[in-house]
């Protein structure tokens, strides 16, 4: 029994969700205000040579060329409002950790296509509240290992298919804040290992039960704050290695004994403030690393004390 109670672990998904975001630009969610046109020569080549693009809202196509050369790990272009598919073609062509191109609001077709040729690690693309099949269809397309899309609210079950095909490390879609039966479906058939859906606070039976059969390594939901004992039941089963439910602020004794259940080897209860004696007891059980990091000093000790008996 590992007792990791009050120790946060950095794993390949948390470190993605805090620290990447933060490192890319779009993180704090502060934006520097931006020119009204492409920089000019000069104001664009001291840019390019601090690293620092916040003030760019539109490029000309020999910027957005020139741009594919930064040697940086991010380029961060979180205040873009506008992207022709040659300057997509362009900025495809920059190798680094990260592309942020979050302030975009919308995104054609055409440079869909484009941008999901990027040969950075990762894709951030927050500032999209909406997308269409075709263009959700060419991101499922992006070798990258991860795509951020916290700005989508509503996706429609035929986009929802259309971006199922990615098949990259992680999937953020932390926006959607409600789901249809037909839509958890389709989320259940996502090709990702993390599947982030930390915007939804409630669902039904039949959505959770849906969610809870996603096939990949881990699986984040914590905007639930709450559950019922048929919903932790679907929870326990879930077939991947890492289950995050930070949001969940309390428990009944029958869910936190079927919790424990869960075979995966990280869970994270991270929400949860107080244990009594019963939940305590049956938590310490749980085989994998349990995160609890902000429960009282009362319950901590008192689950420290059962877990020491496993």
């Amino acid at each position: 029994m590992r007792v990791l109670t009050e120790v946060i672990k950095i794993t390949i998904f948390t470190a993605v969700t805090a620290l990447l975001l933060s490192a890319c630009g779009g993180g704090d969610g502060s934006k520097s205000k931006a020119a009204s046109g492409p920089l000019s020569e000069k104001s664009f080549a001291q840019a390019f040579k601090k690293g620092n693009f916040k003030r760019i809202g539109r490029l000309t196509d020999e910027q957005a060329e020139k741009l594919s050369e930064y040697q940086g790990n991010y380029l961060n272009l979180v205040n873009l409002t506008e992207l022709s598919p040659k300057q997509a073609f362009h900025l495809a062509k920059f190798r680094g950790k990260g592309l942020d191109l979050s302030g975009l609001t919308e995104l054609p077709d055409s440079v869909a296509e484009y941008v999901s040729l990027s040969l950075a690690y990762r894709l951030y693309l927050n500032g999209l509240e909406r997308i269409s099949a075709e263009a959700a269809g060419h991101l499922a397309n992006y070798n990258g290992y991860e795509i951020f899309l916290n700005g989508i609210t509503l996706v429609e079950v035929e986009e929802a298919e259309a971006l199922s095909h990615y098949e990259g490390q992680a999937i953020y879609l932390n926006g959607i804040r409600y789901l249809t039966d037909q839509g958890a479906e389709v989320f259940a058939g996502f090709h990702v290992d993390y599947l982030s859906l930390n915007g939804i606070a409630q669902v039904n039976n039949a959505q959770l039960t849906s969610l809870a059969s996603f096939r990949g390594k881990g699986l984040s939901l914590n905007g639930l704050t709450e559950i019922n004992d048929y919903q932790a039941m679907a929870l326990s089963v879930f077939g991947g290695d890492e289950l995050f439910l930070d949001g969940i602020a309390k428990l009944s004794d029958h869910q936190a004994e079927v919790l424990s259940q869960y075979l995966g080897g990280y869970l994270h209860l991270g929400g949860l403030k107080c244990l009594n004696d019963y939940q305590a007891r049956a938590l310490a059980r749980y085989k994998g690393d349990l995160y609890m990091e902000n429960l009282d000093a009362l319950s901590s000790e008192l689950y420290h004390e059962y877990a020491t008996q496993f």
